[in-house]
């Protein structure tokens, strides 16, 4: 006998589909209106945030099945999973009957048919289903928990930084000083200096168009921002 092995893409690539679409840790539950009408005789919108909490818990609690995103693959078991099935190797494993009657349930089935959204529609997932406490676990293991942070995300530079990863910036001059002045500050950490670096054709055309334009701008704007020296241009 072996760990059961769930229900994964091999089972069936809308499983795999269907949890890169949501971070909820389970599924299968009662919904919150049933619920919400049962315990206290009232839409889930109109209750108390004590009463909305109770009713989350109970749909939570009757929950069929179980996300585990963290596997690899990504899985999901039946909660009442028999844990273990039989070694049929070479064949491929099948999950426990437990684990099949929940891919057979009429609600699991329609829940892995839903089309996966457009990413910019993600923006729109209830809160409920986006693990904040778990993102900023997360976040601080891969160093981004300042870009997550409320406080950051309206300054400028995290604003630019999203911009550019949504193509809606081509400003190749910016995009070269940009560059150019990360470089700057990595190099003056190490105690490098700025010998043989080679800044991008639009940043280095712009800057020496000032050079020719007025010499004495061309210095005082090498002052404040990295560019060559006056005589390394050809």
């Amino acid at each position: 006998m072996v760990a059961c092995c769930g229900l994964t893409a091999a089972y069936d690539p809308r499983i795999e589909h269907y949890l890169e679409c949501t971070g909820y840790p389970g599924g299968g539950g009662r919904s919150v209106t049933e619920i919400s009408k049962e315990l206290y005789c009232q839409p889930f919108s109109a209750l108390e945030e004590s009463q909305r909490r109770q009713v989350i818990i109970t749909q939570e609690l009757s929950h069929t099945w179980v996300n585990k995103h963290h596997l690899t693959p990504p899985t999901i078991y039946s909660h009442a999973c028999t844990k273990e099935i039989e070694d049929t190797s070479p064949q491929p494993l099948l999950p426990c009957i437990e684990c099949r009657a929940i891919y057979k349930s009429r609600i699991f089935k329609n829940a892995i048919r839903r089309p996966k959204p457009l990413d910019k529609n993600f923006i729109h997932t209830n809160h409920r289903y986006q693990p904040a406490f778990l993102g900023k676990i997360y976040a601080r293991s891969i160093s981004v928990r300042e870009l997550l942070e409320e406080k950051s995300k309206n300054t400028p530079f995290v604003r630019y930084a999203l911009g550019v990863l949504q193509g809606k910036y081509d400003d190749e001059v910016f995009e070269g000083l940009t560059q150019a002045i990360l470089t700057k500050y990595d190099k003056e950490e190490r105690g490098v200096g700025m010998q043989n670096f080679k800044y991008s054709p639009a940043y280095e055309d712009f800057v020496n168009i000032i050079r020719i334009t007025s010499p004495a701008a061309y210095r005082t704007f090498k002052e404040w921002f990295p560019a060559k020296s006056f005589e390394s241009f050809r």
